[in-house]
């Protein structure tokens, strides 16, 4: 297994690549996880496969099915809106709560987006889903409170079919007018500015949302 994941327990690392394959797309709802085959690949024994998946499936991203076995669980649109938007109320309490370097986040910030836009240019849009998230979870990690953080981590948004269409039709105008006024407002030290543009950002993912459903 990679080496970057070595100060991790290998329950928590194959938790971590599991998560991964979920947020990125690939693998997708109603996919089955088979403890012996992923064992096999990561090189590893069963336990902390199935540790691993246990977890998820407490977590909400997997389900146990009955005479059948584990599968990557499907959410409705309903309750995708419904995670945003906790998302959201949990990313402005840490705006909120300060006490941050501004501009240490914002060079942070900006780092990601880079990656995000390679990834737009690239056509690898299960990697900007991946740098999404990095940029949004940046927010709360500044808060440095873990607990918060642990809610947000279980809030995470699994692409679907319909997010992926949304993603491949970003251009990468469309991702910096999404993402850059946060951080221009973080570099100018104006937190409550900040705050503003985050919630515009969740506005324009609530309209898209209605979009969604229509279509």
């Amino acid at each position: 297994m990679n080496n970057k994941y070595n100060n991790k327990s290998l329950k928590d690392q194959v938790q971590e690549i599991l998560m991964n394959e979920i947020m990125s797309g690939k693998l997708k709802p109603g996919d089955r996880l088979k403890i012996i085959p992923i064992a096999k690949k990561l090189n590893i024994s069963q336990a902390p496969v199935r540790e691993a998946i246990q977890c998820l499936a407490t977590s909400g991203y997997l389900e146990l099915i009955p005479n059948v076995g584990v599968s990557v669980r499907a959410f409705t649109d309903t309750e995708i809106d419904e995670m945003y938007e906790v998302r959201r109320m949990l990313e402005l309490v840490c705006f909120n709560k300060g006490g941050f370097d501004m501009k240490a986040l914002a060079e942070k910030l900006n780092h990601i987006l880079r990656e995000m836009a390679d990834s737009l240019d690239s056509g690898d849009y299960s990697s900007y889903a991946i740098y999404d998230i990095h940029f949004h979870r940046a927010f709360v990690e500044a808060a440095d409170n873990s607990k918060m953080l642990d809610i947000w981590d279980s809030l995470l948004i699994p692409i679907n079919t319909k997010r992926l269409k949304e993603i491949q039709s970003t251009t990468k105008m469309e991702s910096l007018v999404y993402h850059s006024p946060i951080i221009r407002a973080l570099e100018n030290g104006k937190i409550d500015d900040a705050k503003t543009e985050l919630i515009e950002h969740y506005a324009r993912l609530k309209k898209n949302s209605k979009s969604r459903k229509k279509s």
